[in-house]
Order: structure tokens, then C-alpha cells, then sequence
């Protein structure tokens, strides 16, 4: 049964949101990958060697102040601060694995759903998933992190950093968003039991909520604006 109020009203069929309908279509796109992006990633990690790397391609790091970075290219310059001189000081203990992790170049891919999930409850109003240019060069690939105004915090990257430059260097393609509150809801709803991962709750919760499951025709029924689980 489908919720007929208005949030819920653009989808097709199957059930699907018209915004994520670009999934099937991005993933064979070549695409070039901004360098600028690259040398953030690089100057946002302790690896010296890629430093070096993006050094002799023409990239210069400094740092402004304690939490404020710039990287400087072709006499012209982006800013950004390293969530990583964000993090609470006085939890140290507890969030010493995060910093770690986030200055190790390799440690911090792949895990952007869990860990956006994980932190936007603290740093931000929203969680965003959206198709972002791969660093690769092979398309766009499925990639979450955390919107508050303006700003967007990008844990895979150890970034903070205006919307308008994210948007210059990663072209994203907004798919999904989760506000706070619609997230600690979540978590108390009949969404939760749910044997879905995490990227799949950031792509289509919205769908869940509308009462598609993907899960060989199950059916949800709704009560109010909750959806339960259907006996069949």
C-alpha cells in the first residue's frame, strides 16, 4: 500500500524515486577527475609521499590558523578545514581511532555511509548521498557525507568545506537526504529490523518509507506514517 501524501508523490511503478533514477545511467560514464580534489585528499592525510606527488604537479598546502587549510594552485587557492582538527580534544580517548584513521590516506575510503551516518548527528542537519565524480577517472560512484548550510563535511576526505567549492570539484548529484530527525525516527521505526546496509538506507530510505522493500515482493502496510511489516 503506498502513503498518498504529497512528500511521497514522485516516484515511478516500480517504486523508485524519479532523483535516484540516475543511478542507472552514471555508472559507465568516463568522467576526468579534478586534481584539485586529489591534492586535498593528498595534503588532508600524513602521507608525505603523495605531498610529494602533488607538490611537483604544482599544489602548495598552508595552513592558515589551527583549523583553517589552504591549498594553493596556479595563483589561485581553495580553503577548507581537516575534520580531523575538529574533533572534540576533550574526548580524545574515544575518538583517537577517528583521527588516525582519518589522516591514513587508505584507512578513511569506503566507509563514507557508516561514518556520515555515524558523525552528522554531532556536525551537521542533513546527510546527503549523492553520485560524486570517482578519483579513479571510470564515472561516478555512490558517495554520503554531511551538509549543515553551506558547509559539507566529508569524512572519506577528512574535509570541511563550502558547498560551492565541493560542487566545483566533485560534481555531485543529490540522490537522497536524511535530516536528523528523520534518521533518530529511523531508528525507532520498523525500518530498522530491516537486512538492508547502510548505503542502501542512504539511497533509498525514502523508498522504504513509501513501502517498497526490494525484497522479493514483500509488501509494507501503513499505519499513519509508519510502515510495518506485512505478514504473508
Amino acid at each position: 500500500m503506498m502513503y498518498s501524501g504529497k512528500k511521497y508523490t514522485n516516484y515511478n511503478k516500480y517504486g523508485i524515486h524519479i532523483q535516484n533514477m540516475p543511478m542507472f545511467f552514471f555508472e559507465k560514464e568516463d568522467i576526468e577527475f579534478d586534481t584539485r580534489m586529489g591534492a586535498i585528499r593528498a595534503f588532508t592525510s600524513c602521507n608525505p609521499f603523495l605531498h610529494l606527488k602533488y607538490k611537483k604537479m604544482g599544489f602548495y598546502f598552508t595552513r592558515e590558523s589551527h583549523d583553517k587549510c589552504r591549498i594553493c594552485f596556479d595563483e589561485d587557492f581553495i580553503e577548507f578545514s581537516r575534520f580531523s582538527d575538529l574533533l572534540n580534544s576533550n574526548q580524545i580517548l574515544k575518538l583517537l581511532f577517528f583521527k588516525f584513521e582519518l589522516l591514513c590516506h587508505n584507512l578513511r575510503k569506503g566507509d563514507c555511509h557508516f561514518k556520515s551516518l555515524y558523525f552528522f548527528k554531532f556536525f551537521g542537519d542533513t546527510l546527503e548521498t549523492s553520485y560524486v565524480d570517482d578519483s579513479g577517472g571510470t564515472g561516478k560512484v555512490l558517495h554520503s557525507y554531511i551538509r549543515k548550510g553551506e558547509t559539507v563535511t566529508d569524512y572519506t576526505s577528512n574535509l570541511v568545506i563550502l558547498w560551492e567549492d565541493y560542487e566545483s570539484l566533485l560534481h555531485p548529484i543529490v540522490l537522497n537526504q536524511i535530516s536528523r530527525e528523520e534518521f533518530f525516527l529511523d531508528i525507532k521505526s520498523s525500518i530498522a529490523t530491516l537486512p538492508i546496509n547502510l548505503k542502501f538506507y542512504c539511497l533509498f530510505r525514502d523508498e522504504l518509507l513509501n513501502g517498497h522493500t526490494f525484497l522479493g515482493g514483500e509488501t509494507w502496510e501503513v499505519t499513519d506514517k509508519v510502515k510495518q511489516k506485512a505478514y504473508l
